[in-house]
């Protein structure tokens, strides 16, 4: 049975992976930090705050496998402050590839502030962890440390809550229920006098 081009590459490269050393992490880096966004803009002691770490890849992408070899985020620093719920999701994947690769990386992850830690600027350092091949195929492992601010504040302190989206935001209602009235009857018309063509 004759095996396809794709067949070879793709087994070629998961025998690579599962070869490579684990200490093996090279000092080079895929990544680029595109966006950091977090849930307040800052957290009160004893709650908690949602952070997304998005990554852009240069000359490279990411492999997106299973096991050991999937990317992951790991604590280096909290400075006072506990991450939890950690995870890296993919973003923008190649399917036509042999072996699936992404662009993209988000790194998710929450940061809890003590109820006895101290309010002010605190410094989260974590790090990403992830496989990478380059323009030429080369497989490393690389490493991409990164640091997120956190302003922690006291406990009865007033936060300001940040929105993903339009829809996220329950004010935006208040737009778009009206606009939606006002075109409906355009809609309704235009549906009703619509002949197929």
């Amino acid at each position: 049975m004759k095996r396809s081009i794709k067949f070879y590459a793709a087994a070629a490269v998961l025998l690579g992976l599962a070869a490579w050393p684990n200490h093996a992490w090279s000092q080079q880096d895929c990544l680029k930090l595109k966006k950091v966004w977090t849930s307040y803009d800052a957290v009160q002691q004893g709650k908690s705050l949602e952070v997304n770490v998005k990554f852009d890849t240069q000359n490279c992408t990411v492999s997106v496998e299973y096991g050991h070899n999937k990317a992951f985020l790991s604590s280096a620093s909290d400075g006072g402050l506990n991450l939890r719920e950690t995870r890296v999701d993919y973003e923008k994947v190649n399917r036509g590839s042999p072996v699936l690769q992404s662009r993209e990386l988000q790194a998710v992850f929450y940061v809890d502030a003590p109820a006895d830690v101290d309010p002010g600027q605190h410094q989260v350092s974590a790090v990403v962890e992830y496989v990478a091949i380059d323009s030429h195929g080369t497989i490393t492992r690389q490493q991409h440390p990164f640091q997120v601010p956190v302003n922690v504040v006291a406990q009865n302190a007033h936060v300001k809550k940040h929105y993903r989206g339009v829809w996220d935001n329950p004010w935006n209602l208040f737009w778009e229920i009206p606009m939606f009235i006002a075109i409906s009857p355009v809609l309704l018309v235009r549906y009703m006098t619509w002949d197929g063509c």
